[in-house]
């Protein structure tokens, strides 16, 4: 009768030695996972950072030549403005030579 109490204190032994060793098994499974999800999260997030900080530098450029386009186009004006003030002067120092030179 005490073998009998031995073996079935050992049968519950090793039974119970085996659930701790599925449940160790488990959990490093689990944890495993854990760590691919998170390291799968964490690309994934960098991507997303990565792409918004590109439409971030896309939109940057996109105003910056606009507003380089638009101070272009207000230089271009003033330039055709001088230029044209330039030539009125021209016409009418030229003007007042051919007086002085032929009187009219």
């Amino acid at each position: 009768m005490a073998s009998e109490t031995v073996n079935v204190i050992l049968e519950e032994e090793r039974k119970a030695s085996e659930a701790y060793r599925v449940a160790c098994d488990k959990a490093q499974e689990i944890i495993r996972l854990a760590k691919e999800k998170a390291q799968a999260d964490m690309e994934e997030e960098m991507k997303n950072a990565d792409e918004r900080a590109k439409a971030k530098s896309a939109a940057a450029e996109k105003k910056a030549t606009e507003i380089l386009a638009a101070a272009a186009k207000e230089s271009q004006a003033e330039c055709m403005e001088i230029v044209a003030v330039g030539k009125a002067k021209r016409n009418e120092t030229t003007k007042a030579i051919l007086q002085a030179i032929i009187p009219v």
